[in-house]
C-alpha cells in the first residue's frame, strides 16, 4: 500500500463512518460495465462539494487489490450487484490527487513530478518487470502490462486544479 499505488480503504471507511454519507455505491454497478470497453473513460464533473473526492475514495476502496474492503461494502447497494465480487479488489489502483501534486511540485513542472512520485511506488511494487533506465510512467506500466498482464484503474482527483491555479 502506497499514497499513489493502491493507497487502500481508510479514506472510504472514514466517510462510510460519518453521520452524513450517503450510499452512492450504485456508481461502482455503472464503472464496472464501462471496464473493458470504449467507454472506458468516465469523467465525474460535478459542482463543488457534491462528493466526488468521496466517490474516488469508494472506487479506490473497491478495486484497489491493496486491500479487502468486502465487509466495507456489506449493506450497501452494490453488495447485491451480480459483478460485485467479480471486480472487487481486482486492480492495481493508481489514485492522484492534483492538488497535492500542484504543492508538492514547488519549482518542478508538476507532470515531471507526478512521475517521480508515481514511479518510485511503482519500482517498489513492480521493480523486476523494468529497468531502472524508464524514467516515463508510459513506459513503466506498458512493462508492467506486458510481464504481468494486470491493468491499473487510475482515479485522478481535483483534475482542474492545474487550469485553475
Amino acid at each position: 500500500m502506497g499514497i499513489y499505488l493502491n493507497p487502500g480503504n481508510k479514506g472510504f471507511h472514514k466517510a462510510v463512518c460519518s453521520e452524513i454519507y450517503v450510499d452512492k455505491t450504485g456508481l461502482i454497478a455503472f464503472t464496472n460495465r464501462c471496464l473493458d470497453t470504449e467507454e472506458g473513460y468516465i469523467c465525474v464533473s460535478r459542482p463543488r462539494r457534491f462528493g466526488k473526492s468521496m466517490a474516488l475514495k469508494m472506487l479506490v476502496a473497491y478495486y484497489s487489490c491493496g486491500c479487502d474492503s468486502r465487509e466495507l461494502f456489506a449493506g450497501f447497494k452494490i453488495a447485491q450487484d451480480k459483478d460485485f465480487d467479480r471486480h472487487l479488489n481486482q486492480y492495481d489502483v493508481i489514485y492522484l490527487n492534483m492538488q497535492q501534486f500542484l504543492i508538492r511540485a514547488k519549482t518542478k513542472e508538476v507532470t515531471e513530478y507526478l512521475e517521480q512520485a508515481v514511479l518510485e511506488e511503482l519500482t517498489e511494487a513492480y521493480g523486476d518487470c523494468f529497468s531502472d533506465r524508464i524514467t516515463d510512467l508510459a513506459t513503466a506500466l506498458e512493462k508492467i502490462f506486458v510481464k504481468t498482464g494486470k491493468q491499473f484503474v487510475f482515479l485522478i482527483d481535483e483534475w482542474d486544479c492545474v487550469m485553475r491555479e
